[in-house]
């Protein structure tokens, strides 16, 4: 399948192009084709848990963005081993929970980085698709200035007790793409994406969770995203909330 045709061809780009106008951000439905969407997901539930790493603040540092990134453990280490990770994994958790309770920044999730979207058929093709002549023109129609360039991309996990604290995100871009990709997920389950205002307090618009809903977030400015917040993922909520993230400029 040619990576153009993954775009679902009956959405009205006029009307979202409005909506961005007028909002500063866009909430589009169905952005991909149903097939397309489907292995999409299919690829990333399924995929290798060694791909994925876990990312907590680390509350120890000065940076304000500081962050442990704590790798999966290997399929074939010993029992003990990991145990003691899990074990390190919860106590860590716990710490960003306490902290986030207090009021101070804080964030816990699982991520994969860029270099390792390339391991299957279907994350090549996807990349492959968002850096298109289609994709590019699409989107560039849709927020009403010419995008050329990827940035930055990458898979995000939220399972229970996971959360991220408001933030902006360090980076020179033009707009913040987050692709909805968990099917049947039900808001009461917490893990939403929350846009802020500018000021981070005044103003909180809660975005949907609907599966194959693609949200375009204009940037604060062209070093820093929009403020946002994940809310937290309630306790024993088996399913995971996945998003795929990425920005334009």
């Amino acid at each position: 399948m040619n990576s153009n045709s993954f775009l679902n061809p009956k959405l009205d780009i006029n009307k979202l192009a409005a909506n961005f106008a007028e909002n500063n951000f866009v909430v589009i439905d169905n952005y991909l084709k149903p097939e397309f969407i489907g292995r999409l997901y299919s690829e990333f539930a399924n995929s290798s848990k060694t791909l994925w790493a876990t990312a907590l603040r680390d509350h120890s540092s000065e940076d304000f963005y500081g962050e442990r990134s704590k790798l999966k453990a290997s399929k074939n280490a010993d029992a003990l081993f990991k145990a003691k990770y899990k074990l390190k994994l919860k106590k860590l958790l716990k710490e960003c929970q306490n902290f986030s309770g207090k009021g101070v920044y804080s964030f816990a999730y699982e991520r994969t980085s860029t270099k390792k979207l390339a391991d299957t058929a279907i994350e090549s093709e996807f990349k492959n698709f968002l850096v298109s002549e289609g994709n590019f023109s699409f989107l560039s129609s849709v927020v009403g200035q010419q995008l050329t360039n990827l940035v930055d991309s990458y898979m995000s996990k939220f399972s229970s007790g996971h959360f991220v604290s408001v933030r902006q995100d360090n980076i020179k871009a033009k707009v913040h793409f987050i692709l909805n990709l968990t099917p049947e997920w039900l808001p009461q389950w917490g893990g939403m994406f929350h846009l802020c205002s500018k000021d981070f307090i005044s103003g909180v618009n809660l975005m949907p969770a609907k599966f194959n809903t693609l949200i375009i977030v204009k940037n604060l400015d062209k070093f820093r995203s929009s403020p946002y917040f994940i809310s937290h993922v309630a306790p024993e909520v088996e399913k995971q909330k996945m998003f795929y993230n990425a920005y334009f400029i």
